[in-house]
């Protein structure tokens, strides 16, 4: 049944900012208190060629440089683009289910007012049945709208309007349009077309610090129905309410099993339905977006500006009213005085809420709102232009462009469906509660709405309410084979391609938002899938994307490991990237599930992917479209279902010279030979039975995007000819592969250049949070540069470092900037003295060691670092492929002290770099046995801790103590075995040992060191071990102990760089050490107070430390005026 809206009209504004910030800053004011669905805007502000001011919520249609005229419309609402120029922009636009032709218009007074009319001729022609709402500054007078007299514009408008049978909405006796000292006219008019209900038009008596006044439009909605949004907002205050609900609505006693298919989806919809109508009743947040938004300012407006604006309007009002020309005149000057006060105030109150805003962000939030500006991650939905279709001609609505976009990225195959087989069941093996709560574990808060509007929190809540119906309910449906019918719809959103004009469907991303419940199944088979993919060794090796144990490091190892075997016997290497354009959604579920049945897995999987693959549907806006080809995107079983379809071809072998691998859809293809020219005839074959392979798989390559690149130390004249057919490759002396820049020659000049472009961009955007006299503190700006910009600078530097000098150089001033801004240095300032004032490590030191971690993982050769030196293949980094369906978690309980049973103490220590373990066997408050062993030095405090609870184990299976009490002061290890994902091997054999006792194994924590008698006694036999002559348990060292090595090996190098260095010496003077936690953020250059100039300082002059300068020290650093040295 359709309900009336909570209000009933479609709001939307003008107005003419002639290019004033000021003016942009009333708008942004003006955009909260009214809350317009669409607004035009003409001459607006625009800084770097893009419209300031305007609220993220809206999509805009402007101009791409310097535009004159621009339509912000409500991101919610669907719209496209039809006719931008930098005077005129037409926008389809569907608000609240009724579709609109929306136009902005300037007509300069210079310009010819016809040739702005006459563009809009052919969309008022083709849209001639939909409702138009032109807004513009038309500077065309008559008395039909206004107050003056008709002059030349005015007359062709007329008849312009005459013509196109629009409507004049302005009423004569109406306020002026524009007001200033000139005089004032009525030149903003709004325009319509096919508007059946009467529109209302308001021109509002408001002082916008433009010559132009605001108008508004109200169109008045009958019946419709409202847009449905069922999600629910979570706060704190609603989770009594969220458990109550849940809990009464799972009926316990209703036997699934009894349930048919459907049955099953209709009580799951039923579920959904009973929790968003018990959520409504106890009123819990829930979105509606029908709601408009009750009248509030924009968060910088204050009560100072609000009787500023109040006395401002007041004075213009008298001003306007006044008859006689001398106390007119005078009340215009204190009219146009307090005017330019309050254009002033606007700008200092929006820079000052600005700053406060940014002061007020606490150290230990980098990842949130300040990470958002500098990363712009928030960017604006853009308003997409007419599709191309495929026949080539133009989508000329909304429908029609959802409907190329649907079609172009989830095509309808005509080849008939497979038939879906009847479950096989025999070789199930159960869900369990543990592997499930595993699965719920990793559910993200705070993700995008699903279909089902359920968040994760609730899910989670559904689970906890009833495990038992819970796990039932999953293991019904691995028995049945069965995918629920709404869990198999997918809400899209689009994401625009940078750089991408937005005219053709593959200029958009794709992301398939699932229900989130449904997310628990697709989740549960990919674990499964994977397990006997990766355990059976049925993918081939030349994957590395979407698996456990390989990432894009490995990938791109691949290609100096292959140049340099290449350039061992005196031959070249060719690299081919092949490009498959929409490889995901071009899958034929046809060929996938025969490959998926071709394999050896169990049938269950087999059957449940089956029902998966069939019957899924999409929506877009208001559109829903069933496909039946493309890995669902968004699901995780998806990217699993893609390394199936693809690993039959990276299984084929190309020969010796050839090695074939791909990181997801990238594919890339390896070819060496003594010359270039040998490649041409080289690569045939193997292209064409890649070219065989997308035939037969019904996909396409790319030939335009499909490159390659010649690697050799030598110079080469010839470039050989790469094509398939007669679609020749391009060369590319140097092309970018998962993030890397190669170049011919591997010596990774222009990928270091592409990170100095991109590092450029990012410093300008931190450099807009971060000035002289305020902004972040150094903290922040430090912890931005490490976590942000090191990252980036980082990124594959197992690759690409090699320490030569050259590029050590580079590195350098890639890191330069970064420490110019924690500092606030001047840029005379050597880089050695940046480095220890800003207590940041010199990068190519850092790289220098932390290559060793690489080389440990490859596994190739002894590594020392710090004096210890790691054999190859001692540390396993790989994870272990755990079953499932084996998933424990140890609980553990806080020790209450009255307990029955052996008591047994653990505790670990480290002293003098020694390592000791132990643990005391207490019964009756009597101590009976203990024991105590030493651990190799290159262990940590947690491995002692797991090992004493590993043989406190092992004492209690071996003398049959049950229940056995073990008692640990390390909360991080009792973690680690409550953890269901841990993976850790040392975590998956204690809980092995403790599950497979015949008797109980309790495990307990206990506050350290507090006073109680069996753990202090732990922890002096632990202390006692540390002296030990002799190892009792070897173990190897650890990634983290490694990286503690490496960092000390940084330090050493670093302090040693300083102390010898002949640049920054009068820092050196007063910071000998480069001490990276000392020097945090530049907090000594902070406290100095000297004459802010370079140069000798005349006169002796005291710090803020005490210390005094003597003449010829140097100033380093700029610091901000006026701030209180306390």
């Amino acid at each position: 049944m359709a309900n009336k809206l909570p209000y009933s009209y479609i709001k939307g504004g003008h107005l003419n900012l002639g290019n004033a910030r000021a003016a942009m800053a009333f708008l942004n004011n003006s955009f909260a208190e009214h809350d317009y669905d669409f607004f035009s805007l003409n001459e607006p502000y625009s800084f770097q060629d893009k419209i300031t001011n305007i609220p993220k919520t809206y999509k805009i249609a402007a101009f791409h440089s310097s535009p004159k005229a621009a339509i912000a419309i409500k991101a919610a609402f669907n719209s496209q683009s039809i006719h931008i120029t930098r005077e005129v922009v037409v926008i389809l636009a569907k608000i609240h289910n009724t579709d609109f032709l929306l136009a902005s218009i300037y007509c300069p007074p210079s310009s010819n007012i016809e040739v702005n009319l006459n563009s809009l001729i052919p969309f008022l022609n083709k849209y001639s049945e939909t409702p138009m709402i032109i807004l513009g500054d038309f500077n065309a007078k008559s008395r039909v709208w206004g107050q003056r007299n008709l002059d030349e514009r005015g007359s062709k408008l007329l008849m312009f309007c005459n013509q196109q049978d629009l409507n004049i909405e302005n009423s004569p006796d109406s306020p002026p349009t524009f007001t200033s000292t000139r005089g004032e006219s009525w030149i903003d008019l709004l325009l319509t077309k096919n508007i059946t209900a009467d529109i209302s038009l308001e021109i509002l008596d408001e002082v916008t610090n433009s010559d132009h006044n605001l108008l508004v439009l109200k169109y008045p909605l009958q019946q419709i129905t409202p847009r449905k949004n069922n999600r629910i907002y979570l706060k704190a205050s609603n989770w009594l309410a969220i458990k109550t609900a849940i809990s009464g609505i799972i009926d316990p006693n209703l036997d699934i099993d009894q349930l048919t298919d459907n049955e099953i989806s209709s009580h799951i919809k039923t579920i959904q339905n009973k929790i968003f109508e018990a959520t409504s009743t106890r009123h819990i947040s829930r979105a509606n977006p029908n709601h408009r938004k009750k009248k509030k300012s924009a968060v910088w407006w204050t009560s100072e500006l609000e009787i500023k604006r109040s006395k401002t309007r007041a004075l213009r009002r008298q001003y306007q009213k006044e008859r006689d020309q001398q106390s007119r005149q005078n009340k215009k000057l204190i009219y146009k005085k307090n005017l330019s006060e309050y254009k002033k105030l606007i700008l200092n109150t929006k820079k000052s809420k600005f700053k406060d805003f940014i002061n007020s962000i606490p150290n230990n939030s980098l990842f949130g709102k300040n990470y958002n500006i500098i990363t712009n991650e928030k960017k604006r939905s853009t308003i997409g232009n007419q599709l191309i279709k495929p026949d080539g001609t133009l989508s000329n609505s909304i429908e029609e462009s959802t409907t190329a976009i649907l079609d172009f990225h989830f095509p309808w195959s005509n080849l008939s469906p497979f038939t879906t087989s009847q479950p096989d069941n025999r070789d199930l093996i159960p869900t369990i509660c543990q592997e499930i709560e595993a699965i719920i574990a990793r559910i993200k808060p705070n993700k995008a709405p699903c279909p089902d509007g359920l968040p994760g929190e609730i899910i989670k809540e559904i689970f906890h309410a009833n495990k038992a119906w819970f796990t039932s309910l999953f293991n019904n449906l691995l028995l049945r084979g069965f995918f629920p019918e709404p869990w198999r719809i997918a809400r899209l959103v689009l994401i625009d391609k940078d750089n991408k004009k937005m005219d053709h469907p593959s200029h958009f991303r794709p992301i398939c938002l699932l229900p989130c419940w449904g997310k628990v199944l697709d989740k549960l088979i990919p674990e499964r899938l994977s397990y006997h993919l990766e355990s059976d060794q049925i993918l081939s090796d030349n994957q590395y994307g979407f698996r456990k144990n390989r990432s894009t490091v490995l990938a791109l190892q691949n290609i100096p490991d292959f140049h340099e075997e290449a350039s061992n016997s005196q031959q070249m290497t060719c690299l081919i990237s092949i490009d498959m354009p929409n490889a995901f959604n071009a899958v034929d579920w046809n060929l996938l599930n025969k490959k998926i049945q071709s394999i050896n897995l169990p049938k269950y999987i087999k059957s449940i992917i089956q029902l998966f693959l069939s019957e899924r549907q999409v929506c877009l806006h208001d559109q829903t479209k069933k496909y039946n080809r493309g890995i669902p995107q968004g699901s995780s079983l998806g990217p699993i279902l893609w390394n199936v379809f693809i690993n039959d071809l990276l299984q084929k072998d190309f020969g010796p010279n050839i090695k074939i691998q791909a990181f997801a859809d990238d594919i890339l293809l390896m070819l060496k030979a003594p010359a270039t020219y040998c490649f041409t005839n080289n690569s045939k074959e193997a292209l064409s039975t890649i070219d065989s392979w997308t035939k037969e798989n019904l996909m396409t390559i790319n030939h335009s995007k499909s490159v390659f690149s010649i690697l050799s130390r030598k110079r080469f004249t010839h470039i050989p000819s790469i094509k398939i057919g007669n679609n020749r490759f391009q060369f590319q002396p140097h092309f970018k592969y998962l993030g890397v820049v190669i170049d011919s020659k591997l010596l990774w000049n222009h990928h270091l250049n592409s990170i100095q472009d991109k590092l450029h961009s990012l410093q300008q955007k931190l450099y807009r949070i971060t000035r002289d006299t305020w902004g972040l503190t150094p903290l922040v700006k430090k912890e931005i540069f490490l976590k942000v910009i090191n990252r980036i600078i980082l990124y594959g530097h197992e690759i690409w470092y090699q320490g030569k000098v050259k590029q050590n150089v580079k590195i350098g001033q890639l890191q330069r900037s970064g420490r110019i801004n924690i500092t606030n240095s001047y840029r005379t300032v050597s880089t050695e003295a940046l480095q220890v004032l800003a207590g940041v490590p010199p990068l190519d030191i850092q790289l220098k060691h932390l290559h060793k971690i690489h080389l440990i993982k490859l596994g190739r050769s002894q590594v020392t670092i710090n004096g210890l030196t790691i054999q190859p293949n001692s540390i396993a980094f790989r994870k272990p492929f755990l079953k499932p369906w084996t998933k424990t978690a140890i609980k553990w309980n806080h020790f209450s002290g009255n307990m029955q049973g052996t008591l047994i103490y653990t505790d670990g220590s480290k002293m003098n770099d020694r390592v000791g373990g132990a643990f005391a066997v207490l019964e009756q408050d009597r101590e009976t046995f203990s024991q105590t062993f030493r651990l190799s030095d290159s262990a940590t405090v947690y491995m002692a801790e797991l090992a004493a609870i590993e043989k406190a184990i092992d004492y209690a299976i071996k003398h049959s103590k049950s229940p056995a009490n073990i008692i640990s002061d390390s909360r991080s290890v009792l973690l680690a075995l409550e953890n269901l994902n841990n993976l850790d091997p040392s975590i998956l054999l204690i809980k092995n040992k403790i599950m497979n006792y015949t008797g109980q194994v309790r495990l307990f924590w206990i506050k350290a060191h507090v006073g109680h008698m069996g753990n202090e006694r732990a922890d002096v036999l632990a202390k006692e071990a540390t002296n030990s002559p002799d190892i009792q348990l070897s173990t190897d060292a650890d990634l983290h102990f490694i990286k503690q090595l490496i960092k000390k090996d940084i330090l050493a190098e670093w302090q040693d760089r300083w102390s010898n260095s002949t640049k920054g010496r009068e820092v050196f003077i007063l910071l000998p050490k480069s001490s990276s936690p000392r020097s945090h953020g530049g907090a000594f250059h902070a406290e100095i107070r000297p004459t802010h100039v370079l140069g000798g300082s005349p006169e002796p002059q005291l710090c803020l430390s005490g210390l005094l300068l003597q003449s010829g020290h140097f100033v380093f650093g700029r610091l901000p005026a006026g701030r209180n040295d306390n």
